[in-house]
C-alpha cells in the first residue's frame, strides 16, 4: 500500500524535527534531508521551511496524524536514519527514537554507529517507493 502524500510530508517533517534533537543541525543531516525531500517530491521551498525549527509541528502531533502502518514504520526508520547520519547517536536522539517507537507501538530499533549508511539507504528506498 502506498503512503498518502500528506503522511509523506509529515514523515519528512518528523525527520527534520529529529535533526534538531541534539541541539545542532549538521551539514550531514541537511544533505540527507535534502535527498529525502527530493525523493519525496517536496519542493525546495517547503524543505527550507522545514529547516526552521520554530515552524515544525510537535512530533507527538505528527505521530498522531500518521495513520498507516507503512507510514508509521517509515517515520521511525527515517528519524533513526537522521539521528545516525553523523555517525554518532546522542543520548537525547536515542531517547526520542525509543519514545517514538513506544508511541507508535513498534519494537525498539537496535541502533549502532556502524549502520548509519544502511539506515539511510533503506529510508531513501522506501521514500522513493512511496513518493
Amino acid at each position: 500500500m502506498k503512503i498518502e502524500r500528506t503522511e509523506m510530508m509529515l514523515i519528512v517533517e518528523g525527520a527534520c524535527k529529529m535533526a534538531f534533537q541534539d541541539g545542532k543541525f549538521l551539514p550531514e543531516e541537511k544533505n540527507f534531508l535534502d535527498k529525502v525531500g527530493n525523493l519525496a517530491r517536496i519542493a525546495p521551498e517547503v524543505m527550507e521551511q522545514n529547516y526552521d525549527q520554530d515552524m515544525l509541528m510537535d512530533l507527538d502531533q505528527i505521530i498522531d496524524e500518521i495513520q498507516s502502518d507503512e507510514g508509521r514504520k517509515l517515520l521511525l526508520l527515517t528519524i533513526a536514519a537522521v539521528a545516525a547520519i553523523d555517525k554518532e547517536i546522542h543520548e537525547s536522539e536515542l531517547q526520542l527514537i525509543n519514545q517514538v517507537s513506544a508511541k507508535l507501538k513498534l519494537p525498539n530499533l537496535h541502533l549502532t554507529d556502524f549502520n548509519h549508511i544502511e539506515l539511510a539507504k533503506k529510508a531513501m528506498l522506501l521514500i522513493k517507493k512511496h513518493a
